[in-house]
């Protein structure tokens, strides 16, 4: 038994039909999870896919995973922490330990608390400049950018 808790246009792109019965064909029952609903309250589940990360989802996750540790929790909220933030996501990649010839390429990145101070600008920045919203948390916002 899986649940998933994932927004409305998540579960509208992810979650199809045939999805569903190949899931089902393979001896795996997917289970809508109701974020509004008490968490523990719901279930069993083996476990448990999410794309949620608002405190109150984070506070059931870990109630359940403290009554119910042999559910597993992908994407455990203290684990990907680092990966909403622009700063901090390219830190963790620019750390995978690749075998040669292969890399991971790290795009070049600076912080800019405030663009109207050019002192906080790196002398090596250049035009073209693609301009993002540190958080990258899934939200509409932070899909946002600039030239």
């Amino acid at each position: 038994r899986v649940g998933y808790a994932l927004s409305p246009e998540k579960i509208h792109s992810l979650i199809k039909p045939s999805f569903i019965h190949l899931a089902k064909e393979r001896g795996i029952e997917l289970i809508p999870i109701e974020p509004s609903k008490p968490l523990i309250e719901q279930g069993p589940f083996d476990c448990i896919i999410h794309k949620l990360f608002d405190p109150d989802w984070i506070r059931q996750l870990r109630i359940l995973s403290s009554r119910r540790p042999d559910c597993a929790i992908f994407d455990r909220p203290e684990r990907i922490k680092p990966l909403h933030s622009r700063i901090t996501m390219l830190e963790v990649v620019d750390r995978i330990a690749v075998s040669p010839p292969y890399s991971v390429g790290v795009p070049r990145q600076a912080f800019v608390e405030d663009p109207g101070e050019k002192s906080t600008i790196p002398d090596w920045m250049n035009f073209p400049i693609i301009v993002k919203p540190a958080a990258s948390d899934g939200s509409p916002s932070s899909h946002e950018m600039r030239l």
